[in-house]
């Protein structure tokens, strides 16, 4: 995003570059291994797959295929409703925020 400078700050007529600091991120890939709805005790419910995503490129003249497989956790109404419609195989596009769990020295 590119903005004018602020009124009563110096203008050297030059834009602005502001950028957002947006924890968020695109995966596309296919649905592996189970998908897993549950809901809580105080009935939010949680659905939880994973992504796998095929990344290509070349390193010194060759061709390098390396997968990377992502966790995704879904929470409320849109849980119930990715549930019916998402299953092992799938090909899906998933935007979101990135969370950090830290557990016993474990990050996930």
């Amino acid at each position: 995003m590119v903005q004018e400078c602020p009124p009563g700050t110096k203008n050297t007529g030059h834009k602005e570059v502001v950028m957002n600091h947006l924890n968020s991120f695109l995966i596309e890939g296919y649905v592996t291994k189970h998908t897993d709805l549950t809901v809580s005790p105080r009935g939010l419910a949680h659905f939880s797959f994973t992504v796998a995503s095929l990344r290509s490129y070349k390193a010194n003249n060759y061709s390098i295929e390396d997968t990377s497989f992502f966790p995704v956790d879904v929470f409320g109404a849109l849980a119930e409703g990715e549930a019916k419609t998402i299953a092992t195989g799938a090909f899906v596009r998933v935007v979101g925020l990135s969370l950090i769990h830290i557990s016993q020295g474990i990050v996930r």
